[in-house]
């Protein structure tokens, strides 16, 4: 998969690597803000207008085609008052650019993206004290490369983050995009926004070299369209004060969303590691999710979901949890050490993979250390063992520990013997297990806070954000 995804990365950096080798035209260096107005209302496509090495205070427009260039990040500042609309891209035929500065926002947007054609945003760094570090909104090409987006929260006030906060009062959003044709991220940083690293609604987005960390809600999300990774990884995504019966999000897919992904991690978060709900065809390669608080892997009410070299470590209540989904396939890698927990509105449980549901085949796999079972099947009414298939199954596991089991209906199902090994306490625990009466509780469905938010921005727009109550369709921004 290295390779396609490669391929598909150099062929969609071709319009902009036209755009990075442009010839700049020569300006004078602004660093009065009426000076700088008047230069970008008068730009013509082609034109460079430059920014010295100073700070200059208010919002701007870039019409199509017209690069705004600062002397680099460190030296030229462009401030945003609150309410302001920072630096407006006007997407059109030609590419509307901004790079090599600083942008310090307590406006609405940092930078702003509209129209139908192309934007790009090249080597600037991003401080937001309130509001959404960068929007896109109906473009047809917007691309974020050598960009850092930073806000306010830190480890340290995580859990004193009230759920529920808008872009007016808060700095509550990394990077946005509703409807954009075709989004990239490359290289790009997003850390300590209040409710959504990232937010990818209804396009077609890639994101390559991209870290999300120390957010609140959720790290980032794609909801509709489609999406490739590679070497993306979400860490830290804190709770914050969320209700009890819920949790945050590292990477959450849902809304129909088609995704592919390679190198993709997903460490530490205080919920689920990668969530997935009403998914389309999903594949992930050489996944890592590792010490999340709510299971590493979720997918419920999805069509099919892939995963292949995957490394499932020290997660709680469950490695991977397949609810009600059409298909899980896992080839190679290993589902290890994971442990018991009880989150509000689930039972305790602690199991490398539990399937409600679900059909899947399973080969190569490592199953060991997981402290309720290495796999545990619960089959829906029409659903028999016929539906899985094993080959290069070990399964270990400690005193008490089940390695493969299965139950129906209230009862156990008879072992499963064929492609799986059980090594150790386990080659007794599931004999025993089969021949019980008893069965062992499973999940059902879950519901993530950021669901509401995410469809407000599908059917309303990214000014759906701006509302107390997101996705009130009474109100309007």
């Amino acid at each position: 998969m290295h390779t396609s995804l490669r391929v598909t990365r150099l062929v969609g950096m071709i319009g902009l690597a036209l755009a990075l080798a442009a010839p700049a035209s020569a300006s004078a260096q602004i660093c009065d803000a009426v000076a700088l107005t008047g230069a970008l209302s008068t730009a013509s496509s082609g034109d460079v207008v430059r920014i010295g090495a100073c700070r200059i205070t208010g919002s701007f427009s870039v019409p199509s085609g017209v690069t705004l260039r600062g002397v680099d990040a460190d030296t030229s500042v462009i401030a945003v008052p609150t309410g302001g609309y920072g630096v407006t891209l006007h997407a059109g035929a030609d590419t509307a650019i901004l790079r090599h500065l600083r942008i310090e926002t307590d406006g609405r947007f940092g930078v702003f993206a509209a129209g139908t054609g192309s934007a790009l945003v090249d080597h600037v760094r991003i401080a937001a004290t309130r509001g959404i570090g960068v929007a896109a909104e109906g473009v047809g090409e917007m691309a974020l490369v050598n960009v850092r987006i930073r806000g306010p929260v830190t480890a340290g006030i995580a859990s004193t983050v009230p759920p529920d906060l808008t872009p007016s009062v808060a700095a509550t959003h990394g990077v946005v995009f509703a409807r954009v044709a075709h989004g990239s991220l490359d290289n790009v940083r997003i850390d300590g926004f209040a409710a959504f690293g990232g937010l990818f609604v209804n396009g077609d987005t890639a994101l390559w070299d991209v870290s999300a960390t120390d957010n609140v809600g959720v790290g980032l999300a794609v909801w509709g369209g489609s999406v490739t990774a590679d070497d993306v990884a979400v860490r830290r995504t804190f709770r914050g004060m969320l209700p009890a019966d819920e949790v945050a999000t590292g990477v959450g897919f849902a809304g129909g969303a088609t995704v592919t992904t390679e190198d993709l991690t997903a460490s530490a978060n205080q919920g689920w590691g990668v969530f997935h709900a009403d998914t389309g065809i999903v594949e992930h390669d050489s996944l890592l999710a590792v010490n999340n608080d709510h299971a590493g892997v979720w997918i419920q009410d999805g069509a099919y979901l892939q995963l292949d070299d995957a490394s499932l470590l020290n997660n709680a209540w469950a490695g991977v949890a397949a609810i009600d989904t059409t298909f899980l396939s896992m080839e190679g890698g290993g589902v290890m050490r994971t442990r018991m927990a009880t989150p509000t509105g689930h039972p305790e449980a602690g199991d490398g993979v539990q399937l409600v549901g679900t059909a899947g085949d399973f080969f190569d796999l490592n199953l060991t250390g997981n402290q309720r079972a290495g796999l545990l099947g619960s089959l829906s009414t029409g659903q028999t063992l016929a539906d899985y298939g094993f080959a290069g199954v070990r399964a270990a596991g400690g005193t008490g520990a089940l390695g493969v089991v299965f139950q129906q209906g209230g009862a156990p199902l008879p072992l499963v013997t064929t492609g799986i090994t059980r090594i150790g306490d386990v080659a007794a625990n599931d004999g025993a297990f089969a021949a019980a009466a008893e069965i062992m509780e499973v999940t059902g469905a879950g519901v993530p806070d950021w669901w509401l938010p995410a469809e407000a921005v599908a059917s309303l727009g990214i000014g759906a954000l701006f509302l107390q109550k997101p996705g009130d369709l009474n109100e309007r921004p």
